[in-house]
């Protein structure tokens, strides 16, 4: 093993040993490095009424700053989409809902990933993002 290799295998260890629990929580830090060199799987809930309009809630938070978005969150460590659906129900909304289990679209991303200087996660052109 080169030394360059055994570096890293150390550096990993390192970080491991700050990880507690991975299916709970990961340190901000660790999962902002994972999702600057891994592709997130995430869930939105798309939650409409008679009329056909859509639900919205409000976040203010570091990455996004103010404003409405979709309900939703990315799937942890050995989550299943059910679980996750379930748990940003419960969080984001304080409810308990049912849902269809099969996914109304899913898309992924290909080709490059362009960084932006306001927040830490790549963002995908729309020439990018392939429904499948």
């Amino acid at each position: 093993m080169s030394d360059a290799s055994t570096g890293l295998a150390e550096l990993i260890r390192r970080v491991e040993g700050y990880i507690e629990t991975p299916t709970q929580t990961l340190p901000e830090e660790v999962f902002l490095f994972i999702s600057r060199i891994s592709p997130l799987v995430n869930v939105d809930l798309l939650i409409q009424d008679d009329r056909g309009r859509t639900l919205l809630t409000w976040r203010s938070d570091r990455f996004f700053g103010p404003g409405w978005h979709v309900p939703g969150g990315i799937i942890r460590h050995k989550e299943t989409a059910a679980d996750r659906i379930r748990a940003v129900a419960k969080l984001e909304l304080a409810a308990s809902i049912t849902f269809e289990p099969a996914p109304i679209l899913v898309m992924r991303a290909s080709g490059r990933i362009s960084a932006t200087a306001l927040t830490p996660f790549p963002f995908f052109t729309g020439a990018d993002w392939q429904v499948i």
